[in-house]
């Protein structure tokens, strides 16, 4: 996967800035755009379905939608390592919120504390 002469992941330069050039190193922001946007579906869609509609729908269509682009626009600023750096810490954070809203669901938690209290 990486080369100790070099610093490539899949024969991608990380070291290289990223640039509007048709060149592999452009799936790294493209990379971090699709996760950091799905990153925020999925956290909005989590917090609505606890939450109810409540909040400025403006407010958050901007953070949804702005910060993965604020994203994308920095990763075309800085060499690639550190949009791979997003790219996976994107996932990681998704995958752990996903995983914790499937435990840890105030519904669900709810629930099972009346049921104790009912058995009481």
């Amino acid at each position: 996967m990486f080369d100790n002469n070099n610093f490539e992941l899949f024969g991608i330069d990380l070291l290289e800035t990223p640039s509007l050039a048709i060149a592999p190193i452009i799936i790294i922001p493209l990379l971090s755009l699709l996760t950091s946007l799905a990153s925020s579906l999925i956290s909005n869609y989590n917090n609505k379905k606890m939450n109810g509609a409540s909040g400025n729908a403006a407010t958050t269509g901007c953070m949804t939608f702005g910060m993965p682009l604020f994203s994308l626009f920095i990763t075309f600023s800085v060499p690639g390592a550190v949009g791979w750096y997003w790219v996976c810490s994107n996932i990681v954070s998704t995958i752990i919120m996903v995983a914790m809203q499937k435990i840890y669901f105030p519904g669900k938690l709810i629930a099972q504390a009346e049921a104790k209290e009912a058995r009481k």
